[in-house]
C-alpha cells in the first residue's frame, strides 16, 4: 500500500509543471470540461492552465486544471495565494491509497 501512495505521489509532482499556467480559456480535455472562471469566496479565480497527464506515455491517468487571480503572476502559483486545482481521474483509485 505505501507503494502505490509512493507512485501516486510521484505522479502528481511529475504533473505539476504541465499545469503552470498557459493563459488560456476555457478547455475540454479527453472530454472533461473546465470552466473559464470559478468564485472561490468572493475571489474571481481565472483558467490558468490544463493538462493531461499519460502513465508512462500511453495510459490517460488524469487530466487537471488549474485556477488563480487574473491578476497573479505564475510565478506565484506556490505562493500564499486563492487558487483551485481540478483533477479528473480515468482509472478508479483506493481512497486510502490516494490519501
Amino acid at each position: 500500500m505505501r507503494y502505490k501512495k509512493n507512485i501516486l505521489r510521484a505522479i502528481m509532482l511529475f504533473a505539476l509543471p504541465g499545469l503552470v499556467p498557459k493563459n488560456i480559456c476555457a478547455a475540454e480535455i479527453e472530454g472533461v470540461a473546465f470552466r473559464d472562471r470559478f468564485d472561490a469566496n468572493g475571489t474571481g479565480l481565472e483558467l490558468c492552465g490544463t493538462d493531461l497527464f499519460r502513465y508512462p506515455v500511453f495510459i490517460k491517468a488524469y487530466v487537471g486544471a488549474l485556477y488563480m487571480p487574473a491578476d497573479v503572476p505564475s510565478e506565484d502559483v506556490l505562493g500564499d495565494i486563492p487558487k483551485r486545482l481540478e483533477v479528473e481521474f480515468f482509472h478508479p483509485i483506493n481512497g486510502e491509497d490516494f490519501g
